[in-house]
Order: structure tokens, then C-alpha cells, then sequence
């Protein structure tokens, strides 16, 4: 990660939780349902403050990176909210240093629209998760039906399984819907 973004992310980690009090109201419901089926070793990437620690259920051992430092010290105020350990690693998502095939789960939430090169990103998913592993992703996606395009008005958590191999990202995308798309 450049430090152009890493200064970004560090001078907001003071503000994001005022900002995303009206997401989680909103969004926290399918947060709980599509990070309820993480499983085993977990990987969260761009934990941010840690506002997604409670979503996760007791029975996993919880990675949670993020490349901000300053994220990473708001979220150590909130790991006692996660039913389950946490482990926080300052990590580009880009860049992991785990072995091959080391999770169960990988989640990102709103994730890679912020990552410079996602697809980099996911290939460094791929590698880290288990064969049999699932990626669970929530992201926020847009009303194209409304005269305001920029806002997000749609849910729509999805949980990926990848298996075998493709030449963009080194392994099969399989999606199957966890959710409904719900309107805003």
C-alpha cells in the first residue's frame, strides 16, 4: 500500500466510527447473518476500527488485518466486542504473509473499492484460503434506477466459494446469494 493512502486512513480512523453509525444501523442485520457463517480460522481484511468484531461467531479464531496503524490502535479498543480471539496485524491485503492454504474464511466488508489492485488482493485471498474455504463478502452496491446514481441503497452479501483455478485470479469464482437484495 503507498503511504498516500495509508496518511488517508490514518487521519480518518479518528472520524470513521461517527460517520458509520447510520450504516451499521442499517446494515448491521446482514452483517451478523453473512459473518455468522464464517468458520475455523478466519481472516478479516481491512478491519478498519474493529465495528465488524461483533458480527463474528464464538467458535473461530479471528485474523483481523488492516494496513492503517491507526485503525488497527481504535480496533484493539474493541476486541472484547468479538465473542471469538482476535488476533490484529498491520497487513496490505496485497501482500500477506501467511502460508498457502492457512484459512477456513476469508471476509471483507466494503472492501475493494479501496484497494488499489483488487484483483492482486483477491489472488492474495485465493493463495491464503483452504481449498474448501469460503470467501464471504458484503458490499455495498448502487440504485442505477434512481436519479442519484452515487448513493448506496442495495445489500448485497455475498458468499463465494473458490475452487479450482482461473487465469485472472488463479482459482474459480462460484458465487451463491446469502441474501436478498434489499432496497433502500
Amino acid at each position: 500500500m503507498n503511504d498516500r493512502a495509508i496518511a488517508k486512513w490514518n487521519k480518518a480512523a479518528k472520524f470513521l466510527d461517527a460517520g458509520l453509525r447510520g450504516e451499521e444501523a442499517r446494515y448491521g442485520r446482514f452483517k451478523r447473518d453473512l459473518f455468522g457463517k464464517a468458520k475455523g480460522k478466519t481472516l478479516l481484511v481491512a478491519a478498519g476500527t474493529g465495528v465488524d468484531f461483533k458480527y463474528f461467531p464464538a467458535d473461530i479464531e479471528l485474523t483481523a488485518i488492516d494496513f492503517s496503524p491507526s485503525m488497527l490502535e481504535v480496533a484493539e479498543n474493541k476486541v472484547g466486542e468479538c465473542p471469538a480471539p482476535v488476533t490484529l496485524t498491520e497487513a496490505d491485503v496485497t501482500h500477506l504473509d501467511d502460508p498457502d492454504a492457512h484459512f477456513d474464511t476469508v471476509v471483507t466488508s466494503c472492501t475493494f473499492c479501496s484497494v488499489p489492485d483488487p484483483v492482486k488482493g483477491l489472488r492474495e485471498l485465493r493463495r491464503v484460503l483452504k481449498d474448501d474455504g469460503a470467501l464471504l463478502t458484503l458490499r455495498l452496491a448502487l440504485n442505477r434506477t434512481t436519479s442519484d446514481a452515487a448513493a448506496p441503497t442495495a445489500v448485497r452479501p455475498l458468499r463465494v466459494e473458490l475452487t479450482g483455478f482461473d487465469p485472472a485470479l488463479g482459482g474459480s469464482l462460484s458465487m451463491l446469494l446469502v441474501g436478498d437484495v434489499v432496497s433502500g
